[in-house]
């Protein structure tokens, strides 16, 4: 076949593809057909002034249209490959960042299911057992001891009026002891008694705190004036009556700096004998009053 430098405005094109003639066309509608990609470069073409066959690559007007779309088609395939690759750069730098958040929340949840495990209460004692064998089971609620702690009362020292009478002491086995030391007897706890039946549910208060309170402080006080005549070194310390919720009331304890005679024990069992309260619901409680020499 002839190659040929240029087209002529008035040439007509036909085209032979899959053994078919397709025609004629103008140069314009050619370069249509190639935009298209319905002829290529191996496309036979026939152009009708000269009479001859030719291919779309050997005319160089169709040739240059070709480059040119070739050129187009190759950077528009260049610029999908930069977009796909960055792209691809910024999902791995978005993993990046929220890759150590994802490890820091998985910690978080792993380190709460361990501390979860770890820190639970251990299971009941009757966990093993079957339902039935604690179900009908029920006992009794017991409240514990409480500690009512009542208003300071504070004794202004005086000089004592004649010396402190000498404690006996004895000795025994090599050891000095000293005698007249006196000690409490624990009161005795009735559990047959049903207090929230006798006291009709009532409550202990703090009404009852002050009255015991107003009640055995003039004796007490009296107690603990006689105990500093008696050691001018004495400084008062606490005395701790048992509130039973029968209604009485009884010496628990007696703390003092120094140590209490038996003298000053005995003063303060006189002192609080035939006090008694309404009965009240609940455990008994303990109540403490606080005695001090001002001054010492």
């Amino acid at each position: 076949m002839t190659r040929i430098v240029a087209d002529d405005a008035l040439d007509r094109w036909m085209y032979r593809k899959h053994g078919m003639d397709f025609g004629p066309f103008t140069s314009r509608e050619i370069q249509g057909l190639i935009q298209k990609r319905d002829i290529w470069a191996d496309t036979e073409v026939y152009n009708q002034r000269k009479r001859q066959w030719f291919r779309v690559g050997e005319v160089p007007r169709f040739k240059e249209y070709i480059d040119e779309a070739t050129r187009k088609e190759a950077e528009e395939r260049r610029r999908r490959e930069i977009a796909q690759d960055t792209e691809v750069v910024e999902r791995q730098a978005r993993r990046s960042r929220h890759l150590p958040l994802a490890l820091g929340g998985a910690l978080a949840v792993v380190g709460g299911v361990v501390a979860f495990f770890l820190l639970r209460p251990p299971p009941p004692v009757l966990a093993g057992y079957p339902a039935h064998y604690y179900r009908d089971l029920s006992f009794q609620v017991l409240s514990p001891l409480h500690e009512l702690k009542a208003e300071p009362i504070q004794i202004q020292a005086e000089e004592p009026a004649a010396p402190a009478p000498q404690v006996a002491r004895r000795r025994t086995n090599g050891r000095t002891r000293t005698t007249g030391e006196a000690t409490l007897a624990a009161p005795e706890l009735d559990l047959s008694y049903d207090a929230a039946a006798a006291s009709g549910g009532r409550e202990l208060t703090q009404q009852d705190i002050g009255r015991i309170q107003q009640s055995v402080t003039g004796g007490l006080v009296r107690c603990f004036r006689a105990e500093y005549g008696r050691n001018p070194d004495f400084e008062g310390g606490t005395v701790h009556l048992y509130l039973i919720n029968k209604g009485s009331v009884a010496v628990s304890r007696v703390r003092t700096r120094p140590n209490p005679s038996s003298e000053l024990i005995g003063c303060i069992k006189a002192a609080t004998t035939g006090v008694r309260l309404a009965p009240f619901a609940g455990a008994n409680q303990i109540m403490e009053i606080p005695i001090y020499i001002q001054g010492s």
